[in-house]
Protein backbone atom coordinates (compact mmCIF):
# COMPACT_ATOMS: atom_id res chain seq x y z
CA UNK A 1 0.00 0.00 0.00
CA UNK A 2 1.47 3.34 -1.10
CA UNK A 3 1.57 5.94 1.65
CA UNK A 4 2.60 9.58 1.97
CA UNK A 5 1.03 12.92 1.07
CA UNK A 6 -0.37 14.46 -2.10
CA UNK A 7 -1.19 18.13 -2.67
CA UNK A 8 -4.46 18.95 -4.46
CA UNK A 9 -4.79 22.47 -5.86
CA UNK A 10 -8.06 23.83 -7.31
CA UNK A 11 -11.87 23.67 -7.25
CA UNK A 12 -12.61 20.31 -8.74
CA UNK A 13 -15.78 18.46 -9.64
CA UNK A 14 -15.39 16.27 -6.51
CA UNK A 15 -14.94 17.36 -2.91
CA UNK A 16 -12.05 16.35 -0.65
CA UNK A 17 -13.96 13.77 1.39
CA UNK A 18 -15.19 11.96 -1.73
CA UNK A 19 -11.72 12.00 -3.26
CA UNK A 20 -10.13 10.58 -0.08
CA UNK A 21 -12.66 7.74 -0.15
CA UNK A 22 -11.79 6.97 -3.78
CA UNK A 23 -8.05 6.77 -2.90
CA UNK A 24 -8.68 4.49 0.11
CA UNK A 25 -10.89 2.19 -1.96
CA UNK A 26 -8.00 1.76 -4.38
CA UNK A 27 -5.60 1.04 -1.44
CA UNK A 28 -3.66 4.21 -2.12
CA UNK A 29 -3.33 5.52 1.39
CA UNK A 30 -2.19 9.03 0.55
CA UNK A 31 -2.94 11.92 2.89
CA UNK A 32 -4.61 14.50 0.65
CA UNK A 33 -3.86 18.16 1.41
CA UNK A 34 -6.45 20.30 -0.42
CA UNK A 35 -6.12 24.03 -1.17
CA UNK A 36 -8.42 26.13 -3.38
CA UNK A 37 -6.10 28.65 -5.07
CA UNK A 38 -2.79 28.51 -6.92
CA UNK A 39 -1.25 31.03 -4.53
CA UNK A 40 -2.14 28.83 -1.52
CA UNK A 41 -0.71 25.78 -3.27
CA UNK A 42 2.61 27.46 -3.98
CA UNK A 43 2.84 28.65 -0.37
CA UNK A 44 2.21 25.11 0.92
CA UNK A 45 4.98 23.80 -1.35
CA UNK A 46 7.40 26.31 0.19
CA UNK A 47 6.54 25.12 3.70
CA UNK A 48 6.12 21.36 3.21
CA UNK A 49 8.61 19.19 1.28
CA UNK A 50 7.13 15.77 2.05
CA UNK A 51 4.64 15.52 -0.83
CA UNK A 52 4.93 12.68 -3.34
CA UNK A 53 2.67 14.15 -6.04
CA UNK A 54 0.73 17.29 -6.96
CA UNK A 55 -2.79 17.08 -8.45
CA UNK A 56 -4.29 20.10 -10.22
CA UNK A 57 -8.10 19.77 -10.19
CA UNK A 58 -10.45 21.80 -12.35
CA UNK A 59 -10.05 25.54 -12.41
CA UNK A 60 -7.64 27.97 -10.70
CA UNK A 61 -9.22 31.41 -10.75
CA UNK A 62 -6.07 33.29 -9.66
CA UNK A 63 -3.59 31.87 -12.20
CA UNK A 64 -3.40 30.38 -15.66
CA UNK A 65 -2.92 26.58 -15.66
CA UNK A 66 0.34 26.60 -17.66
CA UNK A 67 1.77 29.41 -15.51
CA UNK A 68 0.95 27.43 -12.36
CA UNK A 69 2.69 24.32 -13.75
CA UNK A 70 5.74 26.44 -14.61
CA UNK A 71 5.87 27.90 -11.08
CA UNK A 72 5.54 24.43 -9.55
CA UNK A 73 8.37 23.06 -11.75
CA UNK A 74 10.60 25.87 -10.57
CA UNK A 75 10.08 24.71 -6.98
CA UNK A 76 10.06 20.92 -7.29
CA UNK A 77 10.52 18.01 -9.69
CA UNK A 78 7.56 16.06 -8.22
CA UNK A 79 5.05 14.58 -10.71
CA UNK A 80 2.19 16.95 -11.59
CA UNK A 81 -1.15 15.42 -12.67
CA UNK A 82 -3.68 17.76 -14.31
CA UNK A 83 -7.31 16.57 -14.10
CA UNK A 84 -9.63 18.75 -16.14
CA UNK A 85 -12.55 17.90 -18.42
CA UNK A 86 -12.43 21.25 -20.23
CA UNK A 87 -8.93 21.09 -21.82
CA UNK A 88 -8.55 21.56 -25.55
CA UNK A 89 -5.90 19.63 -27.48
CA UNK A 90 -3.51 22.59 -27.68
CA UNK A 91 -3.57 23.08 -23.91
CA UNK A 92 -3.11 19.34 -23.34
CA UNK A 93 -0.03 19.22 -25.58
CA UNK A 94 1.46 22.26 -23.84
CA UNK A 95 0.95 20.55 -20.46
CA UNK A 96 2.63 17.38 -21.71
CA UNK A 97 5.55 19.38 -23.13
CA UNK A 98 6.06 20.90 -19.69
CA UNK A 99 6.55 17.43 -18.19
CA UNK A 100 3.12 17.15 -16.49
CA UNK A 101 0.46 14.45 -16.89
CA UNK A 102 -2.85 15.48 -18.48
CA UNK A 103 -6.08 13.57 -17.81
CA UNK A 104 -9.19 14.93 -19.47
CA UNK A 105 -11.96 13.34 -17.43
CA UNK A 106 -14.85 13.98 -15.11
CA UNK A 107 -16.49 12.39 -12.06
CA UNK A 108 -17.73 9.36 -13.99
CA UNK A 109 -14.26 7.72 -14.18
CA UNK A 110 -12.68 9.21 -11.05
CA UNK A 111 -11.88 5.69 -9.71
CA UNK A 112 -9.01 5.56 -12.22
CA UNK A 113 -7.27 8.64 -10.72
CA UNK A 114 -5.52 6.76 -7.86
CA UNK A 115 -4.00 4.38 -10.43
CA UNK A 116 -2.76 7.30 -12.56
CA UNK A 117 -1.26 9.00 -9.47
CA UNK A 118 0.37 5.74 -8.35
CA UNK A 119 1.93 5.18 -11.80
CA UNK A 120 3.20 8.77 -11.90
CA UNK A 121 4.77 8.48 -8.42
CA UNK A 122 6.35 5.10 -9.21
CA UNK A 123 7.82 6.34 -12.49
CA UNK A 124 9.15 9.50 -10.86
CA UNK A 125 10.82 7.61 -7.99
CA UNK A 126 12.34 5.03 -10.35
CA UNK A 127 13.75 7.81 -12.53
CA UNK A 128 15.01 9.67 -9.45
CA UNK A 129 16.72 6.51 -8.22
CA UNK A 130 18.27 5.94 -11.64
CA UNK A 131 19.39 9.58 -11.79
CA UNK A 132 20.96 9.28 -8.34
CA UNK A 133 22.81 6.14 -9.40
CA UNK A 134 23.98 7.88 -12.55
CA UNK A 135 25.22 10.76 -10.41
CA UNK A 136 27.09 8.34 -8.16
CA UNK A 137 28.60 6.61 -11.18
CA UNK A 138 29.54 9.96 -12.70
CA UNK A 139 31.08 11.14 -9.41
CA UNK A 140 32.93 7.85 -9.01
CA UNK A 141 34.27 8.20 -12.54
CA UNK A 142 35.30 11.79 -11.86
CA UNK A 143 37.12 10.76 -8.68
CA UNK A 144 38.80 7.87 -10.49
CA UNK A 145 39.98 10.17 -13.26
CA UNK A 146 41.26 12.66 -10.67
CA UNK A 147 43.27 9.87 -9.01
CA UNK A 148 44.45 8.57 -12.40
CA UNK A 149 45.65 12.02 -13.45
CA UNK A 150 47.03 12.80 -9.99
CA UNK A 151 49.50 9.88 -10.08
CA UNK A 152 52.94 11.27 -10.92
CA UNK A 153 54.16 7.96 -12.35
CA UNK A 154 53.37 7.38 -16.03
CA UNK A 155 50.30 5.27 -16.89
CA UNK A 156 48.72 4.48 -20.23
CA UNK A 157 46.40 1.81 -21.63
CA UNK A 158 46.67 0.24 -25.10
CA UNK A 159 44.43 -2.06 -27.08
CA UNK A 160 45.48 -5.07 -29.15
CA UNK A 161 46.19 -2.79 -32.13
CA UNK A 162 48.78 -0.70 -30.23
CA UNK A 163 46.35 2.26 -29.97
CA UNK A 164 46.48 4.37 -26.81
CA UNK A 165 42.98 4.34 -25.32
CA UNK A 166 43.79 6.02 -22.00
CA UNK A 167 46.75 8.08 -20.77
CA UNK A 168 47.27 10.02 -17.54
CA UNK A 169 48.11 13.70 -17.27
CA UNK A 170 51.68 13.10 -16.06
CA UNK A 171 52.69 11.16 -19.18
CA UNK A 172 50.81 13.50 -21.51
CA UNK A 173 52.62 16.47 -19.94
CA UNK A 174 55.95 14.67 -20.46
CA UNK A 175 55.22 14.76 -24.21
CA UNK A 176 53.95 18.38 -23.87
CA UNK A 177 50.43 17.41 -24.95
CA UNK A 178 47.00 16.80 -23.40
CA UNK A 179 45.58 13.30 -22.85
CA UNK A 180 42.89 14.00 -25.46
CA UNK A 181 45.55 14.73 -28.10
CA UNK A 182 47.37 11.44 -27.48
CA UNK A 183 44.38 9.07 -27.36
CA UNK A 184 44.28 7.07 -30.60
CA UNK A 185 48.00 7.38 -31.33
CA UNK A 186 50.11 4.26 -31.78
CA UNK A 187 52.22 3.70 -28.68
CA UNK A 188 55.29 2.63 -30.68
CA UNK A 189 55.16 5.93 -32.59
CA UNK A 190 54.88 7.93 -29.39
CA UNK A 191 57.82 6.15 -27.75
CA UNK A 192 59.74 5.81 -31.05
CA UNK A 193 60.29 2.06 -30.93
CA UNK A 194 60.01 -0.80 -33.43
CA UNK A 195 56.50 -2.36 -33.42
CA UNK A 196 58.02 -5.78 -34.22
CA UNK A 197 59.96 -5.77 -30.94
CA UNK A 198 57.29 -3.94 -28.92
CA UNK A 199 56.56 -5.58 -25.57
CA UNK A 200 52.82 -5.59 -26.33
CA UNK A 201 53.36 -8.13 -29.10
CA UNK A 202 54.72 -10.62 -26.55
CA UNK A 203 52.48 -9.59 -23.66
CA UNK A 204 49.13 -10.07 -25.46
CA UNK A 205 49.41 -13.82 -26.19
CA UNK A 206 51.01 -14.66 -22.82
CA UNK A 207 48.17 -13.17 -20.74
CA UNK A 208 50.59 -12.80 -17.82
CA UNK A 209 51.98 -9.68 -16.19
CA UNK A 210 55.44 -8.62 -17.33
CA UNK A 211 58.09 -6.19 -16.12
CA UNK A 212 60.99 -4.65 -18.02
CA UNK A 213 63.24 -1.59 -17.88
CA UNK A 214 63.56 1.15 -20.46
CA UNK A 215 65.39 4.48 -20.72
CA UNK A 216 63.98 7.87 -21.74
CA UNK A 217 66.05 11.07 -21.71
CA UNK A 218 68.69 9.48 -19.50
CA UNK A 219 66.13 8.34 -16.89
CA UNK A 220 65.52 4.65 -16.16
CA UNK A 221 61.91 3.47 -15.94
CA UNK A 222 60.55 0.16 -14.71
CA UNK A 223 57.53 -0.72 -16.84
CA UNK A 224 54.92 -3.20 -15.57
CA UNK A 225 52.30 -4.60 -17.95
CA UNK A 226 48.92 -5.77 -16.64
CA UNK A 227 46.07 -7.33 -18.62
CA UNK A 228 42.59 -5.84 -18.60
CA UNK A 229 39.62 -7.25 -20.50
CA UNK A 230 36.78 -5.01 -21.68
CA UNK A 231 35.12 -5.52 -25.07
CA UNK A 232 38.66 -6.06 -26.41
CA UNK A 233 41.93 -7.10 -24.72
CA UNK A 234 43.67 -4.12 -23.12
CA UNK A 235 47.08 -3.72 -21.49
CA UNK A 236 47.83 -1.29 -18.67
CA UNK A 237 51.38 0.11 -18.76
CA UNK A 238 52.68 1.44 -15.43
CA UNK A 239 56.01 3.30 -15.73
CA UNK A 240 57.94 4.12 -12.55
CA UNK A 241 61.10 6.24 -12.55
CA UNK A 242 63.71 4.12 -10.73
CA UNK A 243 66.78 6.20 -11.63
CA UNK A 244 67.22 7.44 -8.06
CA UNK A 245 66.53 3.98 -6.64
CA UNK A 246 69.24 2.44 -8.83
CA UNK A 247 71.66 5.23 -7.87
CA UNK A 248 71.06 4.65 -4.17
CA UNK A 249 71.35 0.89 -4.66
CA UNK A 250 74.68 1.33 -6.41
CA UNK A 251 75.80 3.76 -3.74
CA UNK A 252 74.95 1.25 -1.02
CA UNK A 253 76.82 -1.43 -2.95
CA UNK A 254 79.89 0.81 -3.23
CA UNK A 255 79.71 1.75 0.45
CA UNK A 256 79.66 -1.91 1.48
CA UNK A 257 82.47 -2.74 -0.96
CA UNK A 258 84.60 0.15 0.29
CA UNK A 259 84.08 -0.90 3.90
CA UNK A 260 85.32 -4.41 3.13
CA UNK A 261 88.25 -3.09 1.12
CA UNK A 262 89.13 -0.68 3.90
CA UNK A 263 89.80 -3.53 6.31
CA UNK A 264 91.92 -5.36 3.74
CA UNK A 265 93.83 -2.25 2.67
CA UNK A 266 94.66 -1.27 6.24
CA UNK A 267 96.46 -4.54 6.89
CA UNK A 268 98.28 -4.52 3.54
CA UNK A 269 99.41 -0.88 3.99
CA UNK A 270 100.92 -1.56 7.42
CA UNK A 271 102.74 -4.61 6.10
CA UNK A 272 104.20 -2.63 3.17
CA UNK A 273 105.11 0.41 5.29
CA UNK A 274 107.80 -1.26 7.39
CA UNK A 275 110.00 -2.64 4.58
CA UNK A 276 109.34 0.51 2.55
CA UNK A 277 110.81 2.66 5.34
CA UNK A 278 113.98 0.55 5.13
CA UNK A 279 114.20 0.93 1.35
CA UNK A 280 113.98 4.74 1.63
CA UNK A 281 116.46 4.94 4.50
CA UNK A 282 119.09 2.72 2.85
CA UNK A 283 118.70 4.48 -0.50
CA UNK A 284 119.38 7.82 1.19
CA UNK A 285 122.44 6.39 3.05
CA UNK A 286 123.89 4.94 -0.15
CA UNK A 287 123.44 8.28 -1.91
CA UNK A 288 125.39 9.96 0.88
CA UNK A 289 128.24 7.40 0.76
CA UNK A 290 128.82 7.16 -2.99
CA UNK A 291 130.50 9.78 -5.09
CA UNK A 292 129.69 8.13 -8.41
CA UNK A 293 127.11 10.29 -10.16
CA UNK A 294 125.77 7.39 -12.26
CA UNK A 295 125.10 5.35 -9.11
CA UNK A 296 123.55 8.42 -7.45
CA UNK A 297 121.16 8.84 -10.39
CA UNK A 298 120.12 5.20 -10.15
CA UNK A 299 119.64 5.48 -6.38
CA UNK A 300 117.61 8.66 -6.96
CA UNK A 301 115.23 6.66 -9.19
CA UNK A 302 114.86 4.05 -6.44
CA UNK A 303 114.18 6.81 -3.89
CA UNK A 304 111.59 8.50 -6.14
CA UNK A 305 109.77 5.21 -6.69
CA UNK A 306 109.88 4.43 -2.98
CA UNK A 307 108.53 7.92 -2.16
CA UNK A 308 105.66 7.33 -4.60
CA UNK A 309 104.93 4.02 -2.90
CA UNK A 310 104.99 5.82 0.45
CA UNK A 311 102.39 8.33 -0.76
CA UNK A 312 100.21 5.48 -1.99
CA UNK A 313 100.49 3.77 1.40
CA UNK A 314 99.55 7.01 3.16
CA UNK A 315 96.51 7.31 0.91
CA UNK A 316 95.63 3.69 1.64
CA UNK A 317 95.76 4.36 5.38
CA UNK A 318 93.59 7.44 4.92
CA UNK A 319 91.19 5.42 2.77
CA UNK A 320 90.89 2.78 5.48
CA UNK A 321 90.01 5.59 7.94
CA UNK A 322 92.16 4.41 10.80
CA UNK A 323 92.15 7.87 12.37
CA UNK A 324 88.96 8.88 14.16
CA UNK A 325 87.66 12.20 12.79
CA UNK A 326 88.07 15.15 15.14
CA UNK A 327 84.83 17.03 14.65
CA UNK A 328 84.04 20.64 15.45
CA UNK A 329 81.47 23.18 14.32
CA UNK A 330 82.67 24.54 11.01
CA UNK A 331 81.33 26.63 8.12
CA UNK A 332 81.34 24.54 4.95
CA UNK A 333 81.78 27.73 2.93
CA UNK A 334 84.98 28.52 4.87
CA UNK A 335 86.31 24.98 4.34
CA UNK A 336 85.78 25.32 0.59
CA UNK A 337 87.45 28.76 0.60
CA UNK A 338 90.56 27.34 2.31
CA UNK A 339 90.76 24.41 -0.13
CA UNK A 340 90.51 26.77 -3.12
CA UNK A 341 93.24 29.01 -1.64
CA UNK A 342 95.62 26.04 -1.52
CA UNK A 343 95.23 25.57 -5.28
CA UNK A 344 94.97 29.26 -6.19
CA UNK A 345 98.39 29.49 -7.89
CA UNK A 346 97.90 26.40 -10.08
CA UNK A 347 94.36 27.45 -10.98
CA UNK A 348 95.59 30.85 -12.17
CA UNK A 349 98.46 29.23 -14.06
CA UNK A 350 95.99 26.94 -15.88
CA UNK A 351 93.60 29.84 -16.63
CA UNK A 352 90.81 28.21 -14.63
CA UNK A 353 88.18 30.48 -13.09
CA UNK A 354 86.54 29.45 -9.82
CA UNK A 355 82.96 30.67 -9.31
CA UNK A 356 81.60 30.59 -5.77
CA UNK A 357 77.82 30.58 -5.34
CA UNK A 358 77.56 30.19 -1.58
CA UNK A 359 74.19 30.17 0.13
CA UNK A 360 73.54 30.85 3.79
CA UNK A 361 73.94 27.64 5.74
CA UNK A 362 74.27 26.63 9.40
CA UNK A 363 77.56 25.33 10.78
CA UNK A 364 78.36 21.64 10.46
CA UNK A 365 79.89 19.26 12.98
CA UNK A 366 82.71 17.93 10.79
CA UNK A 367 86.40 17.16 10.74
CA UNK A 368 87.56 20.26 8.88
CA UNK A 369 90.84 18.65 7.74
CA UNK A 370 89.08 15.64 6.25
CA UNK A 371 86.37 17.71 4.55
CA UNK A 372 89.07 19.99 3.11
CA UNK A 373 90.75 16.88 1.71
CA UNK A 374 87.45 15.87 0.08
CA UNK A 375 87.12 19.28 -1.61
CA UNK A 376 90.78 19.21 -2.71
CA UNK A 377 90.44 15.74 -4.23
CA UNK A 378 87.41 16.81 -6.27
CA UNK A 379 89.06 20.11 -7.21
CA UNK A 380 92.16 18.29 -8.50
CA UNK A 381 90.01 15.95 -10.60
CA UNK A 382 88.16 18.95 -12.06
CA UNK A 383 91.45 20.69 -12.92
CA UNK A 384 92.79 17.62 -14.71
CA UNK A 385 89.51 17.13 -16.63
CA UNK A 386 89.62 20.76 -17.84
CA UNK A 387 93.26 20.41 -18.93
CA UNK A 388 92.39 17.20 -20.81
CA UNK A 389 89.55 19.05 -22.57
CA UNK A 390 92.11 21.72 -23.62
CA UNK A 391 89.77 24.59 -22.80
CA UNK A 392 91.03 28.11 -23.46
CA UNK A 393 89.37 29.08 -20.23
CA UNK A 394 88.37 26.55 -17.62
CA UNK A 395 85.60 27.01 -15.11
CA UNK A 396 84.84 25.31 -11.81
CA UNK A 397 81.71 26.32 -9.91
CA UNK A 398 81.08 25.66 -6.22
CA UNK A 399 77.48 25.93 -5.05
CA UNK A 400 76.23 25.44 -1.47
CA UNK A 401 72.61 25.34 -0.38
CA UNK A 402 70.83 24.50 2.85
CA UNK A 403 67.80 22.22 2.44
CA UNK A 404 65.52 22.80 5.45
CA UNK A 405 63.19 19.90 4.64
CA UNK A 406 65.93 17.26 4.96
CA UNK A 407 68.17 19.37 7.24
CA UNK A 408 71.11 18.86 4.93
CA UNK A 409 73.65 21.05 3.21
CA UNK A 410 74.17 20.31 -0.49
CA UNK A 411 77.56 21.07 -2.06
CA UNK A 412 77.78 20.95 -5.86
CA UNK A 413 81.09 21.14 -7.76
CA UNK A 414 80.62 21.55 -11.52
CA UNK A 415 83.37 21.84 -14.14
CA UNK A 416 83.49 22.32 -17.91
CA UNK A 417 85.97 19.52 -18.50
CA UNK A 418 85.67 16.30 -20.44
CA UNK A 419 82.83 14.90 -18.33
CA UNK A 420 82.55 11.33 -17.07
CA UNK A 421 81.75 8.56 -19.56
CA UNK A 422 78.40 6.97 -18.71
CA UNK A 423 80.01 3.54 -18.31
CA UNK A 424 82.38 4.95 -15.66
CA UNK A 425 79.81 6.78 -13.49
CA UNK A 426 79.24 3.69 -11.35
CA UNK A 427 83.00 3.04 -10.98
CA UNK A 428 84.62 6.36 -10.14
CA UNK A 429 84.37 5.82 -6.37
CA UNK A 430 86.00 2.37 -6.64
CA UNK A 431 89.53 2.18 -5.14
CA UNK A 432 92.29 2.30 -7.75
CA UNK A 433 89.87 3.07 -10.58
CA UNK A 434 91.40 5.79 -12.72
CA UNK A 435 91.46 6.84 -16.36
CA UNK A 436 94.64 8.91 -15.89
CA UNK A 437 98.04 7.79 -17.21
CA UNK A 438 100.41 5.84 -14.95
CA UNK A 439 102.13 8.16 -12.49
CA UNK A 440 99.44 10.86 -12.67
CA UNK A 441 96.83 9.37 -10.36
CA UNK A 442 96.40 6.42 -8.00
CA UNK A 443 92.62 6.08 -8.26
CA UNK A 444 92.20 6.67 -4.52
CA UNK A 445 91.14 10.35 -4.38
CA UNK A 446 87.40 9.87 -4.89
CA UNK A 447 87.42 6.61 -2.89
CA UNK A 448 88.88 8.49 0.08
CA UNK A 449 86.34 11.29 -0.43
CA UNK A 450 83.51 8.76 -0.52
CA UNK A 451 84.72 7.21 2.73
CA UNK A 452 85.05 10.55 4.51
CA UNK A 453 81.61 11.75 3.41
CA UNK A 454 80.04 8.44 4.46
CA UNK A 455 81.84 8.64 7.82
CA UNK A 456 80.15 12.02 8.33
CA UNK A 457 76.70 10.55 7.62
CA UNK A 458 76.48 12.12 4.17
CA UNK A 459 76.17 10.94 0.58
CA UNK A 460 78.16 11.72 -2.56
CA UNK A 461 77.38 11.05 -6.22
CA UNK A 462 78.47 12.08 -9.69
CA UNK A 463 76.67 12.87 -12.92
CA UNK A 464 77.06 14.82 -16.14
CA UNK A 465 74.99 18.02 -16.34
CA UNK A 466 73.17 18.81 -19.62
CA UNK A 467 75.53 21.70 -20.43
CA UNK A 468 78.56 19.35 -20.40
CA UNK A 469 81.42 18.68 -18.04
CA UNK A 470 81.05 16.78 -14.78
CA UNK A 471 79.22 17.44 -11.52
CA UNK A 472 79.94 16.03 -8.07
CA UNK A 473 77.22 16.48 -5.44
CA UNK A 474 77.70 16.05 -1.68
CA UNK A 475 74.96 16.18 0.93
CA UNK A 476 75.91 16.45 4.61
CA UNK A 477 73.52 16.34 7.58
CA UNK A 478 73.40 19.41 9.81
CA UNK A 479 74.37 18.24 13.31
CA UNK A 480 74.99 20.33 16.38
CA UNK A 481 76.39 17.58 18.56
CA UNK A 482 77.58 14.04 18.16
CA UNK A 483 74.68 11.70 17.67
CA UNK A 484 72.17 14.58 17.57
CA UNK A 485 70.73 16.96 15.03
Amino acid sequence: MMQGKALIIGNGFINGIELSTVFKNQELNLELVHVRTAKEGLEVLDEDTEFRAIILMGRHPDMELTELIQRIKEKTSLPVIVVNNEMDKETMFRILDMGAYAWQNDKRHIEALPLIVQCAITKYELESERTEKEKLISESRRQWMAIFDGITDFIFVTDDKYNIVKINQALASYFKKTPRELIGEKCYQLFKCDPDTCKISTALPSETSQTYETTMDGRIYQVSLYHLYDRIPLIIHYMKDITELIRLKNQLYHAEKLTSLGLLVSGVAHEINNPLTGVIAYAELLMMKTGDENIKNELKKILQSADRCKRIVENLLTFSRQREPVKSLESINSIIERAIDLRAYWLRASNIEVIKDFGEAPSLLVDAQQMQQVILNILLNAEQAILEAKRKKGQIMFTTRYIPKSQRIRITITDNGTGIPEENLSKIFDPFFTTKPVGIGTGLGLSISHGIVTEHGGIIWADNPPQGGARITIELPVKTEKGGS
